[in-house]
Order: C-alpha cells, then structure tokens, then sequence
C-alpha cells in the first residue's frame, strides 16, 4: 500500500513548526550563564532533521542582536561538538 504524499505532508507540517518554534525559542533564550543548559534542551530535539531551521534561527538572531554573536558562536561549537 502507497502513501499518498499529501497525507504525508499534512502529517509531518505540524511537527515542523513544533519543531521551529521550540528551536526559535531555545535560541532567543540563550545567554551567557545558560548555554550549557540551552545546548542540552537543543540536543534533546531532533536537529538532524531540524539542522536549516537552527541556522537559520542562529543567523536571524544573530542578524538581530549583535552583542549576543559570541554567545551564538558558543552555542554553535556547543552543538557541532555533538554532530560533527
């Protein structure tokens, strides 16, 4: 039996915006005291599949607060230590 691909996608959409929205959230929430903490929450989501969605989440924040790149940057090497 074949799945007819707009089953899937009506199936999958949703779990794609959960997906962004709790990455867009952790993102905006990072600071210096919590990265750790934010690295570990990040790595509990599926980043595999939701890898555009963080960069692009950690470039438009990044666009938007300049003095928070470090933290970013921080962020980054946090999770890259994790998925090479």
């Amino acid at each position: 039996m074949a799945f007819d691909p707009r089953i899937l996608a009506s199936l999958q959409r949703p779990l794609w915006d959960a997906l962004k929205k709790t990455i867009n959230r952790l993102v905006n929430k990072v600071t210096v005291s919590n990265v750790r903490n934010v690295a570990k929450e990040l790595l509990s989501e599926n980043l595999i599949w939701g890898r555009g969605l963080f960069c692009s989440a950690i470039l438009k924040t990044s666009i938007a607060s300049h003095t928070f790149t470090p933290v970013f940057a921080a962020l980054v090497a946090a999770i890259n230590s994790r998925y090479p």
